[in-house]
């Protein structure tokens, strides 16, 4: 083939969020000789929309709407229209819409990705049902790609051929890992952080699954001992009032900073002494932990989903059991009371970083497993057109 790949990339919308940071990345980071991305959602109007554009990228949108009976055939005929080699939904329900067409509309090459390793029995009916499809479809992808060894053992469980499983690690543009000069001190004012105060943050959505609870009534702990530390939320979400509630209830109003969405983290890394994710479930591969290494940070993590490949326990931070404070106290107390190890830790989790989780070394990977799924494709496709020629030929 001449002309580029034309590779799809479809998600529900484009908010701020791990799996939409890692589509946009991998889309910007395409080599443009050889593939075209085209970036499809189910909704619009979302913050990094513009980032898309601004890049020069293609950006469709099938506005689906509550119960919309028609996005399966207007994606058929997207699908058609744009002439798609490659499609690679993310997350669900896009994941179903995106098999379900491809199928339909005989696109080459199927890939589904999976973000998460843990699905819950409390998700509501509509998201079991579409995920009961998505397995369904998913076994008969090309290629399922996890972001975790975790998630591809997960598949295995789900019944998808470990040989049609390839494992390939969220990447950090290292751009997303560098403050310029001034710009901690600036998060740091404008937080009202005093200046030598022992920093621990965290940046993630304000939902169950992240574990900010736990990590309340940890700070409670520390600050028993260490009556400075300070704790800063990076994030927005639902249980905002909540945690503002529980925090002034365990009388940490003036310790605890809630920082608000933020798409310029590498600022309020840089402020951390010690980089916290209290998850409970649902971590595949962490972009936080991942721009906190690039950063240099030490990091406390629950050990959750794909955690543990990326936090080296003792090593690169520490790994702790998830919901229980006096454990993620320890380990904050560890590194915030010991700062020659937890330089060394961040300095060893930045080397692990570079060589193993820049942007670089994920798109690559992708490029790598388009062109190794289009060689077979056309293998497949010689043979069968040469099988044809010699049926008609007799």
């Amino acid at each position: 083939m001449n002309r580029p790949l034309r590779v799809m990339l479809v998600v529900n919308s484009l908010c701020r969020g791990g799996a939409e940071r890692q589509l946009v990345e991998l889309a910007k980071g395409l080599d443009r000789e050889r593939f075209y991305p085209i970036v499809v959602t189910l909704h619009s109007g979302r913050a990094l929309e513009e980032e898309v554009t601004s890049s020069g990228l293609r950006l469709l949108s099938l506005e689906r709407g509550r119960k919309d009976l028609t996005t399966l055939p207007k994606f058929v005929r997207l699908l058609q229209r744009e002439k798609a080699d490659i499609i690679q939904p993310y997350l669900t329900p896009a994941t179903f819409y995106s098999l379900s067409a491809s199928h339909i509309a005989g696109t080459p090459i199927r890939i589904a990705t999976l973000r998460v390793a843990e699905y819950h029995a409390s998700d509501p009916l509509s998201v079991r049902c579409y995920r009961m499809a998505e397995t369904w479809m998913t076994r008969r992808a090309h290629m399922a790609v996890p972001n975790s060894r975790r998630g591809k053992d997960d598949l295995i469980s789900q019944g998808v051929d470990p040989a049609r499983i390839r494992v390939i690690y969220n990447g950090v543009n290292p751009e997303r890992t560098t403050a310029r000069q001034g710009e901690a001190d600036a998060i740091r004012c404008r937080l009202g952080l005093p200046a030598r105060a022992p920093v621990i943050g965290i940046v993630a959505r304000l939902d169950e699954e992240k574990g900010h609870e736990t990590l309340l009534r940890s700070l409670a702990l520390v600050r028993a001992q260490l009556p400075d530390v300070h704790l800063v939320i990076v994030g927005d979400g639902v249980l905002r009032r909540r945690l503002e509630t529980l925090s002034t209830h365990l009388g940490l109003s003036s310790n605890v900073r809630f920082a608000g969405e933020d798409s310029n983290v590498a600022p309020f890394l840089s402020c951390f002494d010690v980089a916290v994710l209290s998850s409970s479930s649902g971590e595949g591969c962490s972009n936080f932990i991942l721009e906190a290494m690039g950063i240099g940070k030490p990091v406390v993590a629950t050990d959750v989903g794909g955690n543990r490949e990326l936090v080296e326990d003792g090593v690169t931070g520490y790994l702790v059991p998830p919901a229980e404070p006096e454990r993620l106290c320890c380990g904050i107390l560890a590194l915030l009371t010991n700062q020659p190890a937890a330089r060394q830790m961040g300095a060893e989790a930045q080397r692990r970083f570079l060589n193993d989780f820049t942007r670089e070394q994920m798109v690559k990977r992708y490029e790598s497993l388009y062109q190794e799924l289009w060689s077979r494709h056309t293998a497949v496709t010689g043979v069968k057109n040469a099988r044809v020629n010699t049926e008609r030929s007799a």
